[in-house]
This record gives structure tokens, C-alpha cells and sequence, in this order.
């Protein structure tokens, strides 16, 4: 499977492949001057590394696709330690944008990120029964590992943050499951396939298929044309579904009553959700959380689903109020997605007992919020208690003299 050197490239066979979605920083840094710094990787690794296209990214990001070819199953890993060095240099120049939680290579302080591509069939086995795999990479590499459920073009992406021993520890064990079934036709179909769609933040998920396997054969050069279904939009909402301004006045008048740097620190909130709307919260190739992250400078990712559970629990993290506007938007997806499917049976203004499950789940959160915002009054209270004037002193004439004391003795008077 996966014949010597096909594509091209240094002649080294390719039994074996792994992939890597890289920023444009990243490939620009393997490449080097002309592509002599990735010629001479492939000679000291003895792999053949291929880069997509400049136009070419993985379907919702603007991360182009790295495919590692190596004649042994830990092969890959040689060009991945390599890599790891390199996120690191790009980090140096990285910085995140203000109020943003995550970026393309960092991490929390001291972790970086990287991200690979697997299939459908790997990305179960990394998770293992009753996510059993995923959990022993994690605990063994201190890495965190987050599988996107979102299946584009056969693939799913995988992000690993870690500090850089601990990336490569998980890596290791991700590239294992990767090569797990290395002579069956599906890794062969995997390994030539290539989920990339033309433009920056393309969001078609549509396979091309040109014959066995789903995917275009190695070496083909035919232009396809692929007509992208016009995207539905939900009904507009009625009248009676408003805000009341005074609330978000409220809001914005408890907020300035925060601590100072309060509301700048990173805060955590999830939400359990019907797995089946998943999918459709992340959009096609993941366009719809992408934006939501950008419009909103916050980290949002779904947690594996686990075995036997009809739910799947969504985390936001960043500043408070940023993450309750993330939350808002993704929660107006929810509804949207109700309509379009025409199984909303409830009103978006209906009361919350009567609200779906991710509603109640909106208004629990603003309620914390607002128990949040009360403990830090008190606590603001606490530190800075208001100046207590003593009463004022009455003017001398008001102070009434009283009668004069006796004493014990007189004078001028003396016992004999």
C-alpha cells in the first residue's frame, strides 16, 4: 500500500504517512529559501515530506495539510520532533490578540499547539474503548488532546497542546494508532486523499470521488468542478423575541462594579448538548465555530463524546463576558438550526421552564453570572469598606456644665 514514492519527491518509499496541519508560518519555516531547508530534512529523516498548495487548506481553517511519507511505521515521528522545535521558534514571534485565549501555536504558558489530520477509523482507535486511549496519552504526556467530532472529507483534526516533551510523548502514541492498520485499503485511501478546498476558509465538506477509494487518484491533474448547495437560513425571528434594553443595561452597569482585572481573567463554562447537534453548532468544516471564535477572541472545542451517551459537552474559556457572548451566539445557532430543520416547537421567548434543555442551560449561566457579579460587590465591599465620619461635636455653649464635686477634705482646717 502507499507505493514508493508516488507524487514525486527525494525517491524514498512511502509505506507509511502521517499528516500535519501547519499555519502558513509553519510551512514557510519547513520549506526554507527555495525548499532547501525541507530537502534537507527529507535526507536526515529519510522521508518525503509534500506540502498543499498556497490556496490549498484543510476544509475551515486556513492550516495547509503536511503529508509525511516513511518507510517504517515510527519514521513520521523524525520529521514530527523537528517540528515541534519549529512551532516553538514561530511561537517566539506569536502573540495573541487582545482578549483572544488561543492562537495558532500557543498554548497556556509553557504549552504549545499542534494539530494532525486522521481518519474516522483512527480517530477511534486514539480514543479507545470508553476513551481509555486518550486518557493514557493524556495522562502519560500531560497533554491535552481534543478530537474534533466533525468528520470533513473522511478526516478529523486532532489538536495537541503540551509543553514540548510532553508533545512529542503524545504525538508518539497518536502516530501508533495511525499506523495501526498500515496494509488495509482504507489507510491506503486516507493516505492519498486530499481534504483541501481552494480559497482561505472554505467550508465544503463535499467528497470528490473519482472512482474506488472517494478521492482523486495519484497524479491526477483533471479539474473538478463541485456546485456548493445554497446555505439554508432560518425564518426570521418575531416581533416579540426583543431584548428589554434595560436588562443589557444592568448588565453593563454590574459589570463596571467588577474588581479591577476581574473580568479580564480566564473563566471556564460548559454546557451539555444533544450529540446530534453537534455537528451542526461546528458547520461545515467547522466554518461556523471558527467564526464565533474570531468574532469573539475565546477557545471553544466539544469534548470526545463518550461511549453509551446521548450528550456532548461544549467548553468555552476566555474573559467572562466574552465567553456569556459566545455562549449567546452559539445558543442563537441552536435555534437556527431548529428552524432550518423545521423541529422548533417551542418560541425562543418562551418562558425558561418551558425552554429547551441548551436554553435553560443559557439562563443558569446569566444567573451565575449575575451570583458572581454580587459575591465580587461584596467582596469589593469588604476590601474598600466606605469611610465611617464621626458625629460632629456640639458647639461649647451646648455643653452644659454639671455641679461641682466635693471633696473628701477642706481647707483650712486641720485636726489636733
Amino acid at each position: 500500500m502507499g507505493g514508493p514514492d508516488a507524487g514525486g519527491g527525494k525517491g524514498f518509499a512511502r509505506r507509511h504517512g502521517f499528516k500535519v496541519l501547519c499555519p502558513d508560518e509553519l510551512v514557510a519555516r519547513v520549506l526554507g529559501a527555495r525548499g532547501a531547508r525541507k530537502d534537507q530534512m527529507q535526507d536526515e529523516t529519510r522521508c518525503t515530506i509534500k506540502v498543499s498548495a498556497r490556496d490549498e487548506y484543510f476544509p475551515g481553517t486556513a492550516l495547509r495539510i503536511m503529508t509525511i511519507y516513511s518507510e517504517t511505521a515510527d519514521g513520521p515521528m523524525a520529521v514530527i520532533e523537528r517540528l515541534v522545535y519549529d512551532v516553538i521558534e514561530c511561537a517566539t514571534k506569536d502573540s495573541l490578540p487582545p482578549g483572544a485565549s488561543e492562537s495558532d501555536f500557543l498554548g497556556s504558558p509553557g504549552q504549545y499547539v499542534l494539530r494532525t489530520a486522521v481518519s474516522k477509523p483512527m480517530s477511534s482507535a486514539i480514543i479507545g474503548p470508553r476513551g481509555a486511549n486518550v486518557r493514557a496519552i493524556r495522562e502519560e504526556s500531560g497533554a491535552k488532546v481534543v478530537i474534533s467530532p466533525d468528520v470533513v472529507a473522511g478526516h478529523q483534526m486532532v489538536t495537541v497542546t503540551a509543553e514540548p516533551g510532553g508533545m512529542k510523548l503524545a504525538f508518539l502514541q497518536i502516530n501508533r494508532h495511525v499506523q495501526a492498520n498500515v496494509d488495509s485499503q482504507a489507510y491506503d485511501e486516507w493516505l492519498q486523499a486530499r481534504p483541501a478546498d481552494a480559497g482561505a476558509v472554505a467550508s465544503s465538506s463535499h467528497a470528490v470521488s473519482t472512482g474506488k477509494g472517494g478521492s482523486l487518484g495519484k497524479g491526477s491533474d483533471r479539474q473538478v468542478h463541485r456546485e456548493r448547495s445554497p446555505r439554508r437560513t432560518a425564518p426570521p425571528m418575531p416581533a416579540d423575541t426583543e431584548v428589554d434594553p434595560s436588562l443589557l443595561q444592568a448588565l453593563g452597569a454590574t459589570a463596571q462594579q467588577f474588581l479591577p482585572g476581574a473580568l479580564e481573567m480566564e473563566y471556564t463554562i460548559t454546557c451539555e448538548l444533544p450529540k446530534e447537534k453537534v455537528s451542526q453548532l461546528i458547520g461545515k468544516g467547522g466554518g461556523d465555530v471558527q467564526r464565533i471564535r474570531k468574532a469573539t477572541g475565546t477557545g471553544i472545542h466539544f469534548d470526545v463524546p463518550e461511549e453509551g451517551m446521548s450528550g456532548q459537552t461544549l467548553q468555552i474559556k476566555g474573559p467572562l463576558l466574552k465567553i456569556y457572548r459566545a455562549h449567546a451566539l452559539l445558543m442563537r445557532r441552536y435555534h437556527e438550526t431548529d428552524a432550518e430543520d423545521g423541529s422548533s416547537k417551542q418560541p425562543i421567548s418562551a418562558p425558561v421552564e418551558h425552554l429547551p434543555p441548551a436554553s435553560r442551560q443559557l439562563e443558569d449561566h446569566i444567573q451565575g453570572l449575575q451570583r458572581q457579579i454580587a459575591e465580587a460587590e461584596s467582596l469589593r465591599k469588604l476590601v474598600n469598606p466606605p469611610a465611617v465620619n464621626p458625629p460632629p461635636l456640639p458647639p461649647p455653649e451646648a455643653i452644659k456644665k454639671g455641679p461641682k464635686g466635693r471633696g473628701k477634705g477642706k481647707k483650712g482646717r486641720s485636726r489636733t
